[in-house]
């Protein structure tokens, strides 16, 4: 790989420690971020542009809503008093022409408390709620939090995944051979406008007392280059097999977010931090290690073999499809 491929790696993969480096999710984290944030943006345009169309000052009517809502919850004489000053002068000057016309039906001016009741919602907190239940959710959407990634031990020489509850995927790395041979990599995986060129690293990770392997979409979105997931896989394998592998020289302690890439900038940055339990997840690996070293060489080489079996299924689609899954260097 050249130079500028390591520095890019930093947008898909950070350390976390001296012995594991996590790989962040695709789909399930720039992905759903950036739309958000492109429909949000869409919006606010369509919203300027209609506002200043009609001499409005930009979303002032929508603030207007929200502030009214606001005070007649909190502070209603801050709305009700101003109008019932214009009330009583209107109401006044009726009521003394009515007066000099002998009118029977003649009524003063309402009280203030009394005209205040006559205007206040009748649920002004409901109100309140209405307008502005959706402003926290909005903001939660905008910075969506990112979702933890694939962690690479090569310590304890583990592959795994922990979930939001707090339940883990955990894949085992041979000491010998190839050390994806644990789980099932897709180069192509699902990608949103990718046109047919850019794609999802997808890993599935199976999991022990599961039939089928659960998928992850893996890399930074929107990728880089159409080389990266080889560029990720390679990484991977060399955090496995060499003791200082040269990737680790240009990725830091958090995903890279800036850089020539605009796009990624936008869909990635002030991202909220994700939740991740170190306790837990190192008593998982234990008891994932603990378990696998009670099996025989026959039952570890024969959970190898079904994963194997799945990447040639996987391999063979692909194929079918005319597309290559095999890990390429870059000259």
């Amino acid at each position: 790989m050249q130079k500028q491929d390591y520095k890019e790696l930093g947008f898909s993969i950070r350390k976390c420690g001296k012995d594991e480096i996590e790989i962040r999710l695709s789909t399930f984290d720039g992905y759903i971020r950036g739309f958000v944030r492109a429909i949000l943006v869409g919006m606010l345009c369509v919203g300027m542009y209609f506002d200043t169309n009609h001499g409005i000052k930009p979303f002032s009517h929508e603030i207007n809503n929200v502030l009214r809502s606001y005070y007649w919850a909190t502070n209603p004489d801050k709305l009700a008093y101003p109008q019932y000053t214009k009330y009583k002068k209107i109401a006044e000057k009726k009521y003394q022409f009515r007066l000099r016309e002998n009118d029977p039906y003649a009524k003063p001016p309402m009280s203030y408390e009394r005209y205040k009741k006559s205007i206040l919602p009748s649920h002004p907190f409901f109100e309140l709620f209405l307008r502005t239940f959706w402003i926290p959710f909005v903001i939660f959407l905008i910075f969506f939090p990112r979702m933890s990634g694939i962690r690479v031990n090569r310590k304890k020489r583990l592959i795994y995944w922990q979930s939001i509850t707090k339940t883990f995927e955990i894949a085992y790395v041979p000491e010998e051979g190839n050390p994806l041979a644990g789980l099932v990599y897709d180069k192509f995986g699902l990608y949103a406008f990718g046109g047919g060129k850019r794609f999802s690293l997808r890993f599935d990770i199976l999991t022990q007392g599961e039939k089928e392997p659960a998928h992850h979409y893996a890399g930074v979105y929107p990728t880089p280059n159409e080389q990266h997931n080889d560029h990720i896989l390679l990484a991977v394998q060399a955090y496995l097999t060499e003791e200082n592998p040269e990737f680790l020289q240009h990725i830091g302690k958090r995903f890279k977010v800036f850089g020539s890439y605009p796009a990624i900038t936008f869909c990635n940055f002030a991202a909220l931090p994700c939740c991740f339990s170190h306790k837990n997840a190192q008593i998982a690996l234990d008891n994932a290690l603990e378990k696998w070293l009670q099996k025989t060489e026959n039952q570890k080489q024969g959970w190898f073999n079904t994963m194997h079996g799945y990447q040639k299924r996987v391999n063979q689609q692909l194929e079918d499809q005319e597309l290559d899954n095999q890990i390429k260097k870059s000259e």
